[in-house]
């Protein structure tokens, strides 16, 4: 069973820990609470551009709603229609970023 909260190893470089340092000591923060955020913010980002690319390349726009889909060979494969609203969140979801 997966751990909800993961361990990770971060490797730094002088310089790199240096920085982080004066970061936490500005924010009031730990170093570790500074690195989470950071990564937490990175992985978000990643997220964000991943959904990105596949709705940026695979929706057709209908009014207000909106058709994802995929190529497979000679089939269209469509795992989402939805409002614009809430279909990307719905997407994200399902296709698990």
């Amino acid at each position: 069973m997966p751990t909800k909260n993961p361990r990770i190893n971060v490797v730094l470089t002088p310089r790199i820990y240096a920085d982080l340092q004066t970061l936490s000591k500005s924010r009031g923060l730990s170093m570790s609470s500074v690195v989470e955020d950071l990564i937490e913010d990175v992985l978000e980002i990643q997220e964000n551009i991943a959904l990105a690319a596949l709705v940026e390349k695979l929706k057709l726009r209908v009014g207000d709603y909106r058709i994802v889909f995929e190529f497979d060979r000679s089939m269209v494969i469509i795992p989402g229609i939805g409002h614009r609203k809430d279909i990307y969140n719905r997407m994200k979801n399902r296709i698990g970023i």
